[in-house]
Order: structure tokens, then C-alpha cells, then sequence
């Protein structure tokens, strides 16, 4: 029996999420095998920043489209998806290494959080949420991780 398109869709979306966290966890063990940390490091920061980014516009996109929700929330979920990506790349640019990664680490953990509790968001399919809680602590447990083994150096 072949899968429906919806099913075919859905398959997709959660082998693209596994398949984009990956690179967290390969960068994490280079950094507890202490192979090329600097790449690893400029590596992990580029890759969040670019997750991170990748988020926020899916949530810009969303907003733009959500019309049966008030334009207020529409505008919060505009704001929001820009306030993430700055507080990203402000860490990284301000506060480069160890804690840059920590509060990327912490940027992943707001996203789920913030998804659950605005309401344009909280919509989301099951399957599309639970591989997001999923996936966003792979991420958020990566740098956890990859920080502690660079900061042990």
C-alpha cells in the first residue's frame, strides 16, 4: 500500500529536521575528541546561527500568513522571530566561544518554549511538533555539550 501525499510530506519534514541536526552531534564529538576545535567551534556557531535563522523566518513566514489570528499577534510573531535571530547573532558577535554556544543552546530551548505558548504557533501538526521538541533539544543538548568540552580544554 503506498503512503499518502500527506504521509509522503510528513516523512520528509522529520527525515530534513533529523538530518539537519546532525551536524550538531558530529561537531559535538570532534569537540570531545579534540579534533580541529577552532573549526568546530567556528563551525557549531556558524551552523546554530544559521538553524536559528532558518526558524525564525519559517515563524515570519507563518505570521504572514496567518489570517485568521489578530494582526497584533501577527505583529508579535513578526517581532519575535526577529528578536531571536538578533539575540543569536548578538551573543555570537559579543560574546564569541563558550558563551556564545550556551546561549545559542538557550535560544533553541525559547524557540520550543515560545512555540507552545503563542498561539499562531501552538497550532502546529503533532508530528510536526513532537520532531521539534525532538530535534530542539538534540540541538540544545549539543551545545550544552560541545560548551562543557570546550570550556574542559
Amino acid at each position: 500500500m503506498s503512503e499518502t501525499p500527506q504521509a509522503q510530506h510528513e516523512k520528509t519534514a522529520v527525515v530534513l529536521a533529523y538530518a539537519g541536526a546532525s551536524p550538531f552531534l558530529a561537531l559535538t564529538l570532534m569537540s570531545f575528541l579534540h579534533v580541529a576545535p577552532d573549526f568546530a567551534l567556528a563551525a557549531m556557531t556558524a551552523y546554530s546561527l544559521a538553524i536559528i535563522a532558518f526558524l525564525g523566518g519559517s515563524w515570519w513566514g507563518m505570521a504572514l500568513v496567518m489570517r485568521d489570528v489578530s494582526p497584533s499577534l501577527r505583529t508579535t510573531l513578526l517581532v519575535a522571530s526577529n528578536l531571536v535571530v538578533i539575540f543569536a547573532v548578538a551573543m555570537v558577535v559579543f560574546f564569541p566561544g563558550t558563551v556564545a554556544i550556551f546561549a545559542l543552546a538557550g535560544a533553541y530551548v525559547a524557540l520550543v518554549f515560545l512555540e507552545r505558548r503563542l498561539p499562531g504557533l501552538s497550532r502546529q501538526p503533532a508530528y510536526y511538533r513532537a520532531m521539534r521538541n525532538r530535534v530542539s533539544m538534540i540541538a540544545a543538548g549539543s551545545h550544552l555539550l560541545f560548551g562543557w568540552a570546550i570550556s574542559a580544554v
